[in-house]
């Protein structure tokens, strides 16, 4: 049997981040041999998330990466909020995020894991996928990826819970603005683009109600037609995102910083972490 040295081990444990004891059986297993020793530990890594399969990933967090061209989004789930945040989860989230932009042929999760690690070359995704499993010791799942071309920014709220990626026709005066405004949309929770994206239903059925809380007031006709289209403004500004007021600068709304900055909304989307598909 081959002897297994404190080095050898520490060398092993460095690449892998497992502990030293399953890095020294891997070893003995091995008889010595580095390469044929994190293959054993990888296939063991396998045994066991299978057995996590079925566990709850309500953790997380959205990764966004944004190029000249291109723009991803890739939600990656996990058991716990401390695994959440450690920097082999978030750092294989980014590397997802940063491959799915660059690659416009990847259309779901499986697609995508097949593709090069951009960390390492020499391995894909799907390994790196299942060390990260083998190393934080829980259940992870890619939930949902998305991708889009054109100008485009992005933002990512400090929790890792809440993004948003915004698209214009054109580069914006000022580089920051976008940027600005994914942050208004993470906080201020937008559902559409304009008011044509807002279903009419639920449109027809707020103006039937606004009509006979106002009809209940017995004012004269014309007064309630202007009372119902007051509130109705009220009720597209807070759902449409151009008619928003701007939350770092209330004296202007979303549109008007947009017209300033040079550019058209062509669209936006923003996800929070659990979401089955994005909004």
């Amino acid at each position: 049997m081959a002897e297994i040295t404190a080095q050898a081990v520490k060398a092993l444990r460095d690449e892998t981040s497992l502990p030293m004891m399953e890095c020294k059986s891997a070893l003995s297993e091995a008889e010595g041999d580095h390469g044929l020793a994190v293959e054993i530990l990888r296939k063991r890594g396998l045994s066991t998330a299978a057995k996590r399969s079925g566990r709850e990933t309500s953790e997380g967090l959205i990764a966004v990466h944004i190029t000249a061209t291109a723009a991803s989004m890739v939600e990656l789930r996990c058991e716990s909020a401390p695994v959440a945040k450690n920097e082999i989860f978030s750092g294989l989230a980014e590397a997802l995020a940063e491959t799915l932009s660059g690659d416009n042929s990847i259309t779901d999760p499986e697609t995508l894991l097949k593709k090069s690690d951009p960390r390492n070359t020499s391995q894909i995704l799907e390994d790196a996928f299942a060390d990260a499993k083998n190393q934080l010791r829980e259940n992870m799942t890619l939930s949902r990826i998305g991708r889009w071309e054109g100008v485009l920014a992005g933002y990512v709220h400090h929790d890792g819970r809440q993004a948003a990626v915004i698209q214009v026709d054109q580069a914006a005066s000022d580089d920051q603005i976008l940027r600005q405004i994914c942050m208004h949309i993470v906080s201020l929770r937008p559902v559409a683009a304009s008011q044509a994206e807002i279903d009419p239903t639920l449109v027809a059925k707020e103006r039937e109600i606004l009509s006979e809380q106002a009809r209940a007031t017995g004012k004269p006709e014309q007064v309630i037609e202007k009372i119902v289209e007051g509130r109705m403004r009220n009720f597209f500004a807070e759902r449409v995102l151009p008619e928003q007021a701007f939350a770092l600068d209330s004296s202007k709304t979303v549109g008007e910083v947009l017209n300033d900055a040079g550019v058209k909304l062509e669209s936006f989307v923003r996800w929070e972490l659990g979401e089955s598909t994005a909004t």
